[in-house]
């Protein structure tokens, strides 16, 4: 057998691996999927109530940062026990200047800070910490819109003690703005509403997401804030509250709108951001595998995803060469073996398209084009993921790269709701 037979086949096999390993979850989770908890209406006991302090740490956002804030003056939870604290990180836009007036109109509620230098997201949710009171952190990004109920039914998670940080959902305000901003809520729906349930429902890793998350301050106390050096801050996080013992929950009803990357700009930087920081944060706490905990180990193999994407990108690539050149790989089974995997992905991603298509509205012949969309889209992902890896791998230099934000909604439920705040921001 040749080095390169060799290596095809440990590549293989990691991927057999790593997709035996989350056949549970996503079974569980397609089991579960689409259900939310139904606190009854969630009565307003004011007395047992956590006091919170929202954070948002924004650079640069004036088309969204108005939005958000007024969809945060409307959350309904006791105003005794909230406070939002903004910190504006060196914008060269009117960020400052909105806030700053948000601040002055409601001063019972907003805590307005500037920082003259930037320093990434994770230095200003620590300044934000250190500048804040409340017993949660609730972390929401720029572009936001949560839903009216959402820190009532945050709270409800951590009646339970051990449970230190909370991850709810965002779902996509401008998922029809084009055929990407579609392909991406198709992939996060299946990330929220089948991967992450299944987590939940098996007690297993729950990361978070950077925004419509949920962290009790004496947890985070203890673990040391934010990581400032990590890109990923928010996956960072939980792996080490796990690390510790702690609990990290998912709370499917808990919800926050939000724009998804409309440009293949936008979703490069995202994704290699997001590839690349849970291949440095894989890499800082591979310890873990050696621990006696699922959780732990389930860490390990949830980071790992970014390097079983690329080994897709590398394997498809052997895959083809084989197919133009046979000679390249001329023991049968390892052509097989090679061959089974590449056709187990292309017939799971036609049955995705399949299901794509079938939800698109209205039903056309037309939509079948999106059996197509969803496995280029794949293959994007896998190619960006193969890009990250590289860099992890040569050590170039990690940088924390914002993901612009247009202000489009396309959502119909929020699309009057939210062009009326933003006209109520523009004017303060």
């Amino acid at each position: 057998m040749n080095v390169l037979a060799i290596v095809t086949v440990a590549l293989v096999s990691l991927l057999y691996l790593w997709t035996i390993y989350n056949l549970p979850t996503l079974v569980i989770g397609l089991l579960h999927a689409g259900r939310r908890k139904d606190y009854g209406g969630i009565s307003l006991d004011e007395g047992a109530l956590l006091t919170v302090s929202i954070i948002v740490a924004a650079k640069n956002e004036d088309k969204v940062i108005g939005r958000l804030l007024r969809s945060l003056l409307e959350l309904k939870y006791p105003r005794s026990k909230m406070e939002i604290v903004v910190v504006e990180d060196g914008s060269s836009d009117r960020t400052a200047e909105i806030c700053r007036e948000y601040a002055r109109s409601h001063p019972d509620l907003v805590k307005f800070y500037h920082r003259d230098e930037s320093r990434g997201k994770a230095s200003a949710l620590n300044y934000g910490l250190s500048a804040s009171s409340g017993e949660l952190l609730a972390i929401f990004d720029a572009d936001n819109v949560p839903e009216k109920d959402i820190l009532l039914k945050a709270a409800r998670y951590f009646e339970d003690g051990n449970v230190a940080a909370v991850q709810g959902v965002t779902r996509p305000l401008n998922r029809d703005q084009n055929s990407l901003t579609k392909l991406s809520s198709f992939e996060e729906t299946a990330w929220f509403r089948i991967y992450m349930i299944g987590k939940e429902r098996l007690r297993l890793f729950v990361p978070m997401t950077g925004s419509c998350g949920f962290v009790r301050r004496d947890a985070l106390n203890t673990v040391g804030g934010w990581d400032e050096d990590s890109i990923t801050e928010d996956v960072e996080l939980a792996v080490r509250l796990v690390k510790e013992g702690y609990a990290v929950r998912y709370a499917p009803d808990a919800v926050s709108w939000q724009e998804y990357p409309s440009t293949l700009k936008q979703l490069f930087a995202q994704r290699t951001r997001w590839f690349r920081g849970y291949l440095e944060t894989s890499a800082e706490y591979a310890s873990l595998i050696f621990r006696r905990n699922l959780k732990c180990l389930d860490a390990e193999f949830t980071l790992s995803g970014p390097l079983v994407l690329g080994i897709c990108f590398i394997s498809y690539w052997i895959a083809l060469a084989n197919l133009l050149n046979p000679t390249i790989l001329p023991e049968s089974f390892v052509a097989l073996f090679l061959g089974s995997a590449t056709i187990l992905t292309l017939t799971t991603f036609f049955i995705c398209g399949v299901a794509v298509a079938s939800l698109s509205k209205p039903q056309r012949f037309a939509n079948l084009g999106w059996i197509l969309a969803v496995f280029g889209y794949w293959i994007l992902q896998t190619f960006i993921a193969f890009q990250a890896l590289v860099e992890f791998t040569v050590r170039r230099p990690p940088t924390w790269v914002r993901t612009e934000k247009t202000g489009v909604v396309t959502e119909p439920s929020l699309k009057f709701t939210v062009n009326q705040r933003m006209r109520i921001s523009d004017g303060f």
